[in-house]
């Protein structure tokens, strides 16, 4: 079982992490960047009255469920982009503070990870109003806002923690899983800021209450880039090998049988973990 203590053992202070971890914080920060001029884009083409778009698909639910898709494909293509194999792709701090919870992610690293989700998201929305400030503006698109809907703001709040609580479990059930974890206007506001954090701490809870365990705050592992997290991939890895016979050098899962590149430390001249 993991220890929640042990992001606190953490003695660099916050120069030391900057210094060290940088890349990592400057690759968040663009993710959310690029996450929040996609959301950007995608809003304006699918909802702004004057798109074209509106009339081939005059259905507002079809075109909510369009935008729900390219969200979600921009958020894969970033999970499996050279920035989150190195940063892990949290986007969200409710996710950061999930994984400092749970002992993955040291003090400092969570708050410039905070810090850095926050600046990428607020330049991600500036770079599309240089451009396309109107339509960004525009009520039916209002800046990719998600604002509470008809019910109120108590169905809000409950929807929006049923989601992060199911999106929370799921990920550390998949992420820590031996041979699942390769593939893996502002009334109202307050709701999309507590109820995710609230949400992903009680999943984190109880996962943990069925002593399972966390092996890292990244969502994918199988790349050469170091990792800055409390990691224990490396256990997970072996795992996985001890489950699958060995051919020829290389496990039925597709990874190399050479050494992983241990946590923390910049990857080697030539790389030991070969990604499918």
């Amino acid at each position: 079982m993991n220890d929640p203590t042990e992001h606190s053992q953490d003695g660099r202070g916050p120069a030391g992490a900057l210094r060290e971890h940088w890349p990592e914080y400057l690759c968040e920060a663009a993710e959310l960047g690029l996450f929040m001029i996609s959301a950007g884009l995608f809003t304006i083409l699918l909802h702004h009255p004057e798109s074209p778009v509106l009339n081939f698909i005059p259905s507002e639910f079809v075109r909510r469920m369009l935008t729900g898709i390219a969200m979600g494909s921009t958020a894969i293509m970033l999970v499996f982009s050279p920035l989150g194999k190195r940063s892990g792709a949290h986007f969200n701090p409710a996710v950061t503070l999930t994984f400092w919870r749970l002992g993955k992610v040291k003090n400092w690293d969570a708050m410039f990870y905070i810090i850095a989700q926050f600046i990428g998201a607020i330049a991600g929305v500036f770079a599309v109003t240089l451009f396309v400030r109107e339509p960004l503006s525009h009520p039916t698109v209002n800046y990719a806002a998600t604002l509470p809907g008809m019910q109120g703001v108590i169905v809000a709040f409950i929807a929006e923690f049923v989601i992060a609580f199911v999106l929370m479990s799921v990920v550390l059930r998949v992420s820590n899983t031996p041979h699942i974890a390769r593939y893996t206007g502002w009334t109202g506001l307050w709701i999309y800021f507590t109820a995710p954090v609230l949400a992903m701490q009680l999943a984190a809870a109880v996962y943990l209450r069925g002593k399972r365990t966390v092996y890292c705050a990244k969502y994918h592992h199988y790349n050469r880039h170091r990792c800055i997290f409390n990691c224990r991939f490396p256990e997970l890895l072996e795992r996985e090998r001890a489950t699958k016979p060995v051919t020829g050098g290389v496990d039925a899962g597709g990874m190399s049988s050479q050494r992983i590149n241990p946590p923390g430390s910049p990857p080697p001249a030539t790389t030991t973990v070969i990604a499918q």
